[in-house]
């Protein structure tokens, strides 16, 4: 279970038992064009804030601060999916955190 899942579970965010775990990246670039990956900062880790969390019947995902080193996510709201529905993708926790900015499903400061 990685450290985030676990910070999740100790605020009362569990994970449904048949649903996929992810909870391990920020895309910051599907499908990224060559210029992108030029000057992306290879080989060095990255501490990302957490700024709230939102949850919704397809995913559960946290809105993440990224360091202004990184080069921006294409995301508009940049995130790291935590768990989906079994048959829902990881892509649409992306628009799950966008709509819950929009209708108070997000929890903020966590």
């Amino acid at each position: 279970m990685s450290a985030l899942v676990q910070w999740l579970s100790s605020l009362g965010a569990e994970i449904p038992p048949d649903w996929n775990t992810f909870a391990d990246h920020v895309t910051i670039a599907h499908q990224p064009s060559r210029a992108h990956l030029a000057r992306f900062p290879w080989g060095l880790p990255c501490e990302m804030r957490v700024l709230g969390v939102a949850a919704d019947w397809r995913a559960q995902a946290v809105h993440v601060d990224v360091p202004d080193w990184v080069p921006p996510p294409s995301a508009a709201v940049p995130h790291v999916t935590v768990a989906c529905a079994g048959d829902v993708r990881a892509m649409v926790s992306g628009d799950m955190l966008a709509e819950s900015l929009v209708n108070g499903g997000y929890m903020a400061g966590a």
